[in-house]
């Protein structure tokens, strides 16, 4: 029989640090004493705050960074540079005989463990006792540094192969901005307020062109395991549809009954805290919303399917970020977005673009 290895405890080789807001937030980089201010949404390695309060835990490539608060809560990161915002925390090794890239990987398999171990009434939050108490094999230090290359290398396929694919989601947004902002075969053009656009084209606000906008419950409902119905936020809300997964809580029919927004198949939801723009169909789901989830029930005249891509696009993306409110958790306001505007083909022309679009996202 071979022998087992050692465990130990993470709370015992590592210190946690939470994060901070610091007193000086700037939009730009004003100088070399400002560095980023990382917050949830740069996790994709985009910073868009700075500071230079050295009150804040500033991050070191041997630190590992981990989302505490909100529905991402257990994600863990090590790529980047700066002070971390207030949702966030850094697990520093204090045992040299782990390595930090061992001990990343480690945690990375953990992180649904962790998303469920998140507790809280209102904005979940990582339990601490529950991260301090994960244990991990005490191999040797050769032999962590093996299995970090085998997994690095690992990594690197994944990662050329997502160049390749960003590249064809590249062409496939630069047809879709063309589509969404010139048509198909116009030849003449007017000026509006979101620029030139075809001349028998019309600019609207979603709140015109939707028979109601709003979003879901401002509580924590009832839970009951294991039944039909269940309550969905914007984490929820993934590439066109309601993504139900093993930590998505459920209600009892009552309790359904009870906070059920009357929705149609005109309708599109939208994550609107924390994460924002992820879009999905609702197709008579047995579902109640959370906070965090808004829906959108289209008028007679106006395809779904060409504002599921309108929404999408570059452009009212940008817009959505640039309005957003909130220092830690971002917020999308219902008045922001009922006051987005949009560009208005004819309705055969409003059909006739989505279904070209959804031949490219197909193909």
């Amino acid at each position: 029989m071979s022998e087992q290895l050692p465990l130990v405890r993470i709370g015992e080789i590592c210190r946690l640090q939470k994060g901070k807001k610091p007193e000086v937030i700037v939009r730009q980089k004003i100088d070399e004493t400002y560095k980023p201010y990382i917050l949830i949404e740069n996790f994709n390695g985009l910073y868009t705050s700075f500071t230079n309060d050295y009150s804040c835990k500033e991050v070191t490539p041997d630190d590992i960074e981990i989302v505490w608060d909100g529905e991402r809560a257990g994600l863990v990161s090590k790529k980047h540079i700066g002070y971390l915002g207030s949702t966030l925390a850094a697990i520093s090794l204090i045992n040299e005989n782990f390595c930090s890239d061992f001990l990343f990987y480690h945690l990375q398999s953990k992180q649904r463990e962790l998303r469920q171990s998140s507790e809280g009434t209102g904005v979940p939050h990582l339990a601490r006792r529950y991260l301090e108490n994960i244990t991990i094999p005490l191999l040797p230090f050769p032999e962590q540094k093996k299995i970090v290359s085998i997994l690095t290398s690992v990594d690197e396929v994944i990662e050329s192969t997502q160049k390749q694919i960003d590249k064809l989601q590249e062409l496939k947004k630069a047809t879709m901005n063309e589509l969404l902002t010139k048509g198909i075969g116009h030849t003449e053009f007017k000026d509006s307020e979101l620029g030139k656009i075809p001349k028998n084209w019309s600019v609207k606000s979603l709140e015109e062109v939707c028979e109601k906008i709003g979003d879901g419950l401002h509580a924590t409902p009832v839970y009951t395991e294991g039944t039909s119905y269940f309550f969905v936020n914007g984490n929820n809300l993934e590439r066109g549809r309601i993504r139900i997964v093993p930590e998505t809580k459920t209600v009892s029919e009552n309790e359904y009954l009870n906070h059920f927004i009357e929705l149609n198949d005109k309708t599109i939801l939208m994550s609107i805290n924390g994460t924002i723009g992820n879009l999905a169909f609702y197709n008579s789901e047995s579902v109640i919303l959370g906070k965090s989830a808004c829906y959108m029930v289209f008028s007679e005249g106006f395809n779904k399917n060409f504002f599921y891509y309108l929404l999408a696009s570059d452009r009212t993306q940008k817009y959505f970020r640039d309005e957003l409110t909130g220092t830690t958790i971002k917020n999308l306001s219902l008045k922001t977005i009922r006051a987005t505007s949009c560009v208005i083909p004819p309705y055969g022309e409003q059909i006739k673009i989505s279904e070209i679009l959804l031949s490219i996202e197909t193909h």
